[in-house]
């Protein structure tokens, strides 16, 4: 857009939150603002040693989702651990693992994780992302905590 003189602000989606984003649009990405469920990591204290090992691991910081990964494997463990324990002895199923999400309740690294009837979290943060350079993460402008629409 920059390229074609379109000086407008620039708002987009969480398919935006990553540093492809800089090495594909470089300098233009200054002032791009986004949307994301994956707050950059510093806004959750509790992420910080998964932070650490991640970058010892991989010689980069986490990006975006890195941390929801992480969460999501625990509540699987979680699951499978909880689903195991109520089949009293019988072989697991995939639907017994299914259904033993619903009821996990964890202390995630991205907050408490519980879910809904329709397995939605039961409280989500929503963030406002600006680049105010050409350098990612974006600065968060604007954090929202709410349930599932």
């Amino acid at each position: 857009m920059r390229e074609r003189g379109v000086t407008a602000t620039f708002l987009g989606p969480d398919a935006l939150d990553s540093s492809e984003l800089i090495k594909i649009a470089q300098g233009a990405s200054k002032g791009v603002y986004y949307t994301t469920v994956a707050g950059p990591v510093d806004e959750y204290p509790a992420a910080k040693a998964f932070a650490d090992a991640f970058k010892a691991k991989f010689g980069k910081s986490p990006e975006s989702y890195a941390l929801y990964s992480y969460d999501a494997a625990n509540v699987l463990v979680k699951a499978i651990e909880d689903a195991k324990a109520a089949a009293g002895g019988k072989p697991l199923t995939r639907a017994d693992v299914a259904k033993a999400v619903r009821g996990v309740s964890i202390q995630g690294i991205t907050g408490p994780i519980a879910f809904d009837g329709k397995g939605d979290r039961k409280q989500s943060e929503y963030f406002i992302l600006l680049l105010n350079e050409a350098k990612y993460p974006g600065a968060v402008q604007k954090k929202i905590t709410s349930g599932a629409p």
